[in-house]
């Protein structure tokens, strides 16, 4: 697929080809983890901008061009950001949401109803 390159400089990265998000390993690290994220952020918006889940070929070049456009906007977006607030921590997170889910639904066993 021919993908057309925009007249502003768009930041190369492996995102830029969804099949290399495919990939465990490039997942499993943060870096890699973080660009598939916005790679399928990005896709995920153009779809449901557009209203298109899968572009025609007449399509697909401005399609791919605004998945690379919207994921280059992210990624000046993200390290821009500033908090004050500590980072989250999964673990704690977790406990919170059983917490929460434990006084609502209670601590019952599943029952199996055969």
């Amino acid at each position: 697929m021919e993908v057309l390159t925009s007249t502003n400089n768009l930041q190369e990265s492996p995102d830029e080809h969804p099949q290399e998000c495919l990939n465990d390993a490039q997942r499993s690290s943060p870096s890699g983890s973080r660009n598939c994220e916005i790679r399928d952020a990005s896709l995920q918006f153009v779809r449901k901008l557009s209203g298109i889940q899968v572009p025609s070929r007449a399509n697909e070049a401005a399609f791919e061009r605004a998945v690379q456009e919207v994921a280059a906007s992210a990624r000046v977006l993200i390290p821009s950001l500033v908090t004050t607030a500590e980072p989250r921590k999964r673990e704690a997170e977790a406990a919170k949401k059983r917490a929460r889910l434990a006084l609502r639904f209670g601590n019952h066993e599943r029952v199996s109803h055969d």
